[in-house]
Order: C-alpha cells, then sequence, then structure tokens
C-alpha cells in the first residue's frame, strides 16, 4: 500500500492527503495498531507496534474517528471519561480521572456541553467530544481521521485551530484530509496518496503547490494566494 518513509515529531501536524478511497484511513487505523500491517515497519518510540499490548499503545496513541455512531444514551462528560480507561487499572472514576476528563473537555471546547446527551449534540460538537476523549488519555501522539468531514465552514475552522493549539502544545498529530484548504490551515507538513502509494512528506506548502496533487485528484487547479499568504486550491473548470 505505502512505501515511503513517515516519521511524526513532537509539537507539528503532518496530513495524509488524497481523494475519498485512496487509503488514508486504513494506513491512519494500521499506524494506530486498529488494523494488522500487510507490510512494511512501525515504530513507537524505541519498540516496534506489534510487541506492544493494545493497552500500551493506547497511552501512547491516541485516535479519534472520523464519525461514531453513538449505540448508548451516554452525557458527553462520560463519552469523555471513557478515555481514561488506557491509563486505568480498574475503575476509571478517581478524582485524577474526573480531573483529567474535565481539562479535555475545557481544551476541546466542550465543557459546556457535559451533562448533554451525545445524542442530542450538533456534529461539530460531537467531533469536539470525541477529542476531549483522546486528549483525556493524556498521549503524545494523536490520530484524527478526517476531522472536518460533514462539517459547517466555521467548525471545519474551529477543528484546524483547535489541532494546531494541540500541536503547540507539544503533541504530533496525523491527520487524515481530503479537503485541501483545510489541511493548508492545519498542517506543518504533508503526504500524498498516488496509486496506492505514499509520496515523500514535506513542507504543506510544497505539497500544496506539487503537480501530484493532479495525478492524486484527477483533475487540475487554480492556486489562488491569500492576503495572508496562504496558497488555496480550487478545482479548475475546464
Amino acid at each position: 500500500m505505502a512505501s515511503a518513509e513517515l516519521a511524526l515529531q513532537a509539537g507539528e501536524v503532518v496530513a495524509l492527503l488524497g481523494p475519498n478511497g485512496c487509503g488514508k484511513s486504513t494506513l491512519l487505523r494500521t499506524l494506530a495498531g486498529l488494523e494488522p500491517s500487510i507490510s512494511g515497519s512501525i515504530v513507537l518510540g524505541e519498540h516496534a507496534l506489534c510487541d506492544l499490548t493494545p493497552k500500551q499503545v493506547a497511552q501512547q496513541i491516541a485516535f479519534v474517528p472520523q464519525e461514531e455512531i453513538a449505540a448508548f444514551d451516554f452525557s458527553v462528560e462520560q463519552v469523555v471519561a471513557m478515555g481514561r480507561l488506557a491509563r486505568a487499572n480498574g475503575l476509571f472514576d478517581t478524582a485524577e480521572d474526573r480531573q483529567a476528563a474535565r481539562t479535555a473537555m475545557d481544551r476541546a471546547g466542550c465543557a459546556h456541553l457535559a451533562e448533554r446527551s451525545v445524542r442530542q449534540i450538533s456534529g461539530g460538537e460531537r467531533q469536539r467530544t470525541l477529542i476531549a476523549r483522546a486528549l483525556a488519555q493524556e498521549t503524545a501522539i494523536l490520530f484524527l481521521d478526517e476531522p472536518t468531514a460533514h462539517l459547517d465552514p466555521q467548525f471545519q475552522i474551529a477543528i484546524a485551530i483547535l489541532i494546531r493549539r494541540l500541536a503547540a502544545d507539544g503533541k504530533a498529530v496525523l491527520v487524515a484530509i481530503h479537503d485541501l484548504s483545510i489541511a493548508g490551515i492545519m498542517a506543518d507538513r504533508a503526504a500524498v496518496f498516488i496509486n496506492g502509494r505514499l509520496s515523500p512528506v514535506q513542507p504543506i506548502q510544497h505539497a500544496l503547490q506539487s503537480k501530484t496533487l493532479e495525478a492524486a485528484y484527477g483533475t487540475r487547479f487554480e492556486r489562488l494566494q491569500t492576503e495572508s499568504g496562504r496558497v488555496v486550491l480550487v478545482p479548475a473548470v475546464t
């Protein structure tokens, strides 16, 4: 599937770019230990990922899915507290756990929803709740799968800013995303899926200028520069 080397550093956001169905989510889940690796090697710190238990992995990597169906009528605070399972030796309702959940909700901007049912909040609020759950794990690495998909522009920007802040706090962040404009706001570096293979990682603005994107997405882009100097890609109409 992917043969290029992909390394994450603390304090940066790396984006996996490519059209829907190209393999971004599969790679992300494989790197998180949620799916078996077909080839290559995955190293987490000084250890091979395959040598670690699921709990050991969960203490180092937090994963935020693209979406999650709420099977039960849990409150937002209860969902966030579930992130403490990675740290718990038994019941995860200690004072430390409760404080970690509250801190995570504050950072993710969903503390005001603590008592609300996850079945009764908006898509943007639900995404913040899932990010807060991941933050409650207190990991150094954060993976996110299409965190802005299906959200209104205001929520997309809010999530992008939140992810930038988490990287500024020292987390290493890997995000699968197909929205190139949001990727330009969110990421420091990026790699592009093309024909089932991953391109070398490069600075995000170089990736957005690369002709590799046209090949990956099967379309030509016009590149516009904003007043802030950021490059925005628009599909060209031919």
